[in-house]
């Protein structure tokens, strides 16, 4: 599956492995979740690793729950008749979107 990243401190993170906002351990974790989008052919690939903490919501939106309370929330689409997992934002420590 493909990802795209909505929120510009991710695209940030993402382009230079850096936050001012999210511990590098967090970072890390956000990286991991990344690679397995990538790697997962279908949503029952995300639902089976269980450390993913993958939830599906109705109306096609999906929640990764991160450590330390951090969440990347985002919606799933079709693009050329293949899904892309679309990361709207990063929440945690009581924060909402960031920017």
């Amino acid at each position: 599956m493909r990802f795209r990243l909505q929120d510009e401190e991710l695209r940030s993170l993402y382009a230079t492995g850096t936050s001012s906002r999210v511990t590098d351990d967090v970072a890390m974790t956000i990286f991991g979740v990344l690679e397995a989008i990538e790697a997962a052919a279908s949503l029952d690939d995300l639902r089976s690793l269980v450390s993913l903490r993958f939830s599906n919501h109705p109306s096609d939106q999906f929640e990764f729950a991160l450590p330390s309370g951090w969440r990347l929330i985002g919606r799933r689409v079709a693009e050329a008749g293949s899904p892309v997992m679309i990361i709207d934002e990063i929440r945690g420590n009581g924060e909402g979107r960031a920017g």
